[in-house]
């Protein structure tokens, strides 16, 4: 007998309904980044992690705060098999995992936001 077939663990099924999607027109941060501590940082991308996408604006920060910024969460978003969206002319960057854009409200306010 192979003692490799007594001790596999069973895969978990992950179902579809186990998985927590947020209704996600009423669930977006808007931000205006002020600064790019580590601890505003952490707190954007657990948000992120957590499925609220974020419409950020890094007008702001000096241009290395805004390239640490940009770099740390396209990392999060990357990591977490997210999506970028860059509207109004590179002003804002809209950060937020793939299933936000399922249902179709986002494309619904991104128009919105740009006047379509």
């Amino acid at each position: 007998m192979c003692f490799s077939k007594l001790f596999r663990r069973k895969k978990k099924e992950v179902l579809s309904e186990d998985i927590f999607v947020p209704e996600t027109k009423s669930l977006v941060s808007f931000v205006q980044f002020k600064d790019s501590t580590d601890e505003t940082l952490t707190k954007i991308a657990e948000e992120i992690k957590k499925g609220i996408p974020h419409i950020l604006n890094f007008d702001l920060l000096e241009i290395d705060e805004a390239n640490k910024a940009m770099a740390f969460l396209s990392g999060v978003v990357f990591a977490i098999d997210g999506e970028i969206y860059i509207f109004r002319n590179g002003q804002h960057y809209m950060f937020a995992d793939k299933h936000v854009y399922e249902d179709g409200t986002m494309e619904e306010l991104i128009k919105e936001i740009e006047g379509y």
